[in-house]
């Protein structure tokens, strides 16, 4: 995401595909695909930067207004999922244990026992570039991730990008997304 004016058209648009539910998010801006994968690996690496720390932040003060027995829904798109996963690592259990995580297009596969109330990934298609990396540089745990359902394989929308099937706006992820955010908001009586 470019800019802040991109970020508030995002947020928008899965407010819109959850019936208009208000929606938070964190803004990470993106700095060119080379310049990203370098973030990506640096925070794979060290665990840290400065969007996770304002993840953490951001978990604390959820749990604070959905109190002990709410849940929080936390979508995470590419290196955003990332992020989430070492934001929860930095947080005490029983915060971890009211998120819920729905990482499309990840640049990090969350595990399942990683102890978050609940994970999914969804990846596209070979027509995402990133998965074509995660194959690559993942191998047999990416493979895993797939036969174990950690990881669900989206068929690509018709009307998807041929070259690079990756944005959180693909029609690819509409309905998913639309689905997740429905069924949160159903399951977990959200007003």
């Amino acid at each position: 995401m470019k800019g802040k004016g991109e970020f508030l058209d995002m947020l928008g648009y899965v407010s819109k595909l959850g019936g208009n539910i208000p929606v938070h998010g964190i803004h990470m801006p993106t700095h060119g695909f080379v310049d990203d994968l370098r973030k990506c690996d640096y925070t794979l690496w060290m665990g840290m930067n400065s969007t996770i720390l304002h993840g953490e932040r951001y978990f604390r003060e959820a749990s604070k207004r959905v109190g002990p027995d709410g849940k929080i829904l936390a979508i995470g798109h590419s290196a955003g999922a990332m992020n989430a996963h070492f934001a929860g690592m930095h947080l005490p259990e029983e915060i971890r244990a009211q998120i819920i995580v729905r990482a499309f297009a990840p640049a990090k596969i969350i595990e399942r026992n990683f102890p978050f109330a609940g994970t999914q990934n969804f990846m596209s298609s070979n027509r995402d570039i990133l998965m074509k990396y995660l194959k690559q540089v993942n191998g047999v745990e990416f493979e895993n991730a797939i036969k174990s359902g950690l990881l669900r394989v989206l068929p690509a929308h018709p009307d998807a990008s041929t070259f690079n099937d990756h944005r959180i706006k693909s029609p690819t992820f509409r309905d998913p997304i639309r689905t997740e955010l429905l069924d949160f908001v159903k399951n977990y009586d959200c007003r």
